[in-house]
């Protein structure tokens, strides 16, 4: 968790000023006009701090949130019958598949990963 003792503003202010930094073109100075027709009187020097002490805190904290995704890596997929489908692209494995079904008849397929490849 990202820690917001000893800051002047509150937490929301802050972040919504890092993330509006970080995603959109623009300076620091740009950033304080934004800010200031929000209601938030800060300065560039500021901004500059805050966005060189929270973003890398806030991108460690995504980065332990984030959750693996469904898509395999090629070559660590492994079929019914325990063939190795190495570096084929998955458009190539679906049409495999809708040509002969029975290449992998465990649904769905199962994947797993192998620290050789």
């Amino acid at each position: 968790m990202v820690d917001f003792k000893g800051v002047h503003f509150p937490k929301e202010a802050i972040l919504y000023a890092v993330f509006f930094y970080l995603r959109y073109p623009g300076s620091y100075r740009e950033l304080e006009e934004i800010l200031e027709e929000r209601g938030v009187d800060v300065d560039h020097g500021t901004l500059n701090r805050w966005v060189v002490k929270f973003a890398p805190l806030l991108a460690a904290e995504a980065q332990s949130r984030k959750k693996p995704t469904a898509l395999p890596h090629f070559g660590s997929l492994l079929c019914s019958q325990h063939s190795y489908v190495r570096a084929m692209p998955a458009l190539k494995l679906q049409q495999n598949l809708r040509q002969n079904p029975e290449a992998c008849t465990r649904s769905p397929v199962q994947f797993t990963r192998f620290e050789n490849f």
